[in-house]
């Protein structure tokens, strides 16, 4: 039944997070992302932000002189949730600069592209991703795509029907196939949204926005919260229910040292690479920020940056064969997430105070 409860909030519900995809088209047909050299200083941040993460872990878990089967674990702190770092950084949408949130919108993304790529590397059992499964995925969404464009000249209202029918099928399609080709499904959910039309028509607005509009509360007010819940009650079960003969294969000090490297690596780790590689990328390469950004306003989405939940539970269930080193790598997701947003949302809610009480002063004393 737990299992059940993970595989619909983990695997069907975040799916609805393709609100993601339909932002960054958004961006890359009107926005920012039009500009190769500023959207690709976002996808070098993201590969720093999985590379010192994974190497702090490494070395916690070389020096605390445990078995070598735990090293196995270094990519569960390397993944960031996009759903929930995003809907944590909308509470502060109106004090952070615009660029901000796309930034780690970017970042989000490409790092779970990277985490997807690294469990069908290393994690897969070398049975690596279904082909036949991801050519069909392609075919299904250039029809979604081919469908959505051509659906505002249908003119009977039977066909417009029909046709929101077969979106309908298809977005299940390519969702299903997605799973069965052994890539994360909340893929799927980005796949759709980046292949959604963002053309601006005659009302000053595209789908792609208005779907946005359509979703995003729907995805930030029960999606994500169920998610949260589900993933709190199945990974207290998983530690409290897990057979003898897996509790005494192991020893406490172990698992407190799985705990404490996934913890350090997001709390760490994550803010720690995404910052470096963002600041390299600025200042030794021809990449750019976006408008206005400098490197000290993106401290706050850096932090945020170590919020992990879907990639790393699903990194974490394939890194051991031990369920109950299993539940306590989720319990280091968890309790470095909770850090990482906490730590994320107080920098950026005490620096934009600041600043408003600087600004505020100058005023008054003009």
């Amino acid at each position: 039944m737990l299992n059940l409860l993970d595989f619909f909030a983990s695997d069907v519900l975040l799916t609805v997070f393709f609100v993601v995809g339909l932002e960054l088209v958004e961006e890359l047909k009107n926005g920012d992302l039009g500009d190769l050299k500023r959207a690709s200083l976002p996808a070098l941040a993201a590969i720093g932000g999985i590379i010192v993460p994974a190497a702090i872990y490494l070395l916690v878990v070389h020096f605390a002189s445990v078995r070598g089967e735990f090293m196995h674990g270094w990519a569960i702190p390397t993944a960031t949730d996009v759903a929930f770092s995003l809907v944590v950084l909308q509470f502060f949408k109106h004090k952070l600069r615009s660029g901000v949130k796309l930034f780690l919108m970017v970042l989000a993304v490409v790092d779970d592209i990277i985490g997807i790529v690294i469990i069908a590397l290393v994690y897969s059992g070398g049975r690596g991703v279904a082909v036949p499964e991801v050519l069909l995925v392609v075919v299904l969404v250039t029809f979604w795509a081919v469908l959505l464009r051509h659906l505002k000249n249908i003119e009977s209202s039977f066909n417009q029907v029909v046709a929101k029918a077969a979106l309908v099928l298809l977005a299940c399609s390519v969702w299903l196939f997605v799973l069965k080709s052994g890539v994360h499904p909340t893929i799927a959910g980005v796949i759709l949204g980046l292949t959604t039309p963002a053309t601006v028509e005659a009302d000053g607005t595209s789908l792609a926005t208005r779907l946005v509009k359509l979703f995003g509360p729907f995805n930030n007010l029960v999606v994500v919260p169920i998610f949260a819940v589900v993933s709190i009650v199945v990974s207290g079960a998983q530690m409290f229910n897990t057979s003898p003969a897996y509790a005494n294969s192991v020893t406490s000090y172990e698992l407190t040292v799985v705990v404490f490297a996934v913890v350090f690596g997001l709390v760490v780790g994550k803010p720690l690479g995404i910052l470096l590689f963002a600041w390299i990328g600025s200042h030794l390469t021809p990449l750019e920020l976006f408008h206005g950004l400098r490197v000290r306003n993106l401290v706050g989405a850096a932090l945020l940056g170590g919020i992990g939940f879907t990639v790393s539970f699903l990194i974490a269930a394939l890194s051991f064969s031990n369920e109950l080193v299993v539940a306590f790598a989720r319990l280091g997701v968890l309790v470095g997430s909770l850090m990482s947003a906490t730590a994320g949302s107080a920098f950026i809610y005490f620096t934009t105070r600041t600043t408003r009480k600087t600004a505020t002063s100058v005023e008054n004393a003009v």
